[in-house]
């Protein structure tokens, strides 16, 4: 168990160090430069490296885990000095600002999924790694919460530059703690053709999916949550300038803070409204109250703090709802020889879009100058999604996911 708290420690101090990265660099151009087609083009650039995930496993899998551990977490000391260099001479510019963040997004995507690779190794128990799993997913989601309105907080009371230095301490601690992790040797396997065949498997397992979710019940349920998930991600791109009108940075880790508090509470509720609802009253329901929320932010995000602080709360709390209403349904729709395919096929679809939404976002918010816009579409996208759900015969027909006829 020692071994699993170093990295348990370890996977608490990058994901605060990548925290930090993220916020307060999200924070400065926000505060830096006008257009918000800047915080979309760092939106793009995040997304477009999250989609590239799927290639990471190779590199994993060939090549010694602590090594890539200490390595990207190297780099990561490397990039924060390098930032804090730049903000100490006041000579920090976009382009270098997309730069290093891509690669310090690029190293969290590598370290993460590395991390979790471990566990099995280190936990000789099977029954004890669900726990373990368990153990390491809480902590990284309440630490998330918290780190949201801290950062906040801190950027309100401290200067950036300061922050940044705290970061690169706190890095060298992630990787001494990686230095000193005992982690035992794995079987080996021949190398490249194990790397070789997680990019095949990954690319048969995509079309064995959209062969299955072609199928048009599941296109109505699946697509739907793609347009939510782009119009989303064009709400959200402009959450720091959100902050800036409610008075700065602390109210931008509220904000960060009341919707990641609100998916969480979502998540906590859903399994007994699955239990309870039936599946054809869910999603209408779900999809009118997302509207509401975003246009009642839509109008009265001028007007006071609290009422909009409020209807995003109610908001993240339902998204909350829907995704584990969709993560059960596509749980127990397919056979369970597709389970892994079908998922791999919903991560891919769900997330294409996301980083066109954060472009398109900010876009619109440059365009028409104003940020009522960027609501106003997510709340009537909601509508239009509450409509066909409303009136869609098929979808009207699923009283239990268990019972659905494809």
């Amino acid at each position: 168990m020692q071994e699993i708290f170093k990295l348990l420690l370890g996977r608490i101090a990058t994901n605060i160090g990548d925290s930090i990265i993220l916020i307060t660099l999200t924070w400065y151009i926000s505060q830096t430069y006008e257009k918000t087609v800047y915080l979309g083009y760092l939106g793009f650039i995040i997304g477009i490296i999250e989609l590239l995930i799927i290639f990471i496993g190779p590199i994993i899998d060939r090549y010694s885990i602590k090594a890539i551990l200490l390595i990207a977490t190297f780099i990561q000391i490397i990039i924060v000095s390098f930032l804090t260099f730049l903000l100490y001479l006041d000579n920090l510019n976009l382009l270098t600002i997309y730069i290093l963040i891509s690669i310090s997004v690029l190293c969290s995507s590598i370290i993460y999924p590395a991390e979790n690779t471990i566990i099995p190794s280190i936990v000789r128990n099977t029954k004890e790694i669900s726990k373990v799993n368990s153990v390491f997913q809480i902590s990284y989601k309440v630490l998330d919460l918290f780190l949201n309105s801290l950062i906040g907080f801190l950027l309100a009371i401290i200067l950036l530059k300061t922050l940044m230095s705290i970061t690169i301490a706190i890095f060298i601690i992630a990787l001494y703690l990686f230095l000193i992790l005992n982690i035992p040797k794995r079987y080996k396997q021949n190398e490249e053709q194990k790397s070789t065949s997680v990019i095949s498997n990954y690319f048969q397992d995509l079309r064995l999916g959209l062969k299955f979710v072609k199928k048009p019940l599941l296109l109505k349920l699946l697509l739907p949550l793609t347009i939510i998930n782009f119009a989303y991600a064009g709400g959200i791109v402009i959450f720091p300038k959100l902050g800036e009108i409610f008075g700065g940075s602390m109210y931008y880790g509220i904000i960060l803070l009341l919707n990641g508090l609100g998916v969480l509470v979502g998540y906590l509720v859903a399994p007994n409204i699955i239990a309870k609802v039936k599946f054809n009253i869910i999603l209408p329901v779900v999809f009118l109250t997302i509207g509401i929320c975003w246009i009642g932010i839509s109008i009265s995000y001028n007007q006071n703090t609290i009422l909009p602080l409020l209807f995003l709360f109610l908001s993240s709390i339902t998204l909350g709802i829907l995704n584990l209403v969709f993560i059960t349904a596509f749980q127990i729709i397919p056979p369970e020889n597709l389970l892994g395919r079908v998922n791999t096929t919903n991560e891919t679809l769900i997330s294409l879009l996301v980083p066109f939404g954060s472009l398109f976002g900010s876009i619109l918010a440059d365009t028409f100058s104003t940020i009522s816009f960027n609501f106003f579409i997510v709340g009537l996208v909601s509508f239009g999604l509450f409509i066909f759900y409303s009136r869609d015969k098929d979808i009207q027909k699923i009283y239990n996911l268990e019972k659905i006829d494809i």
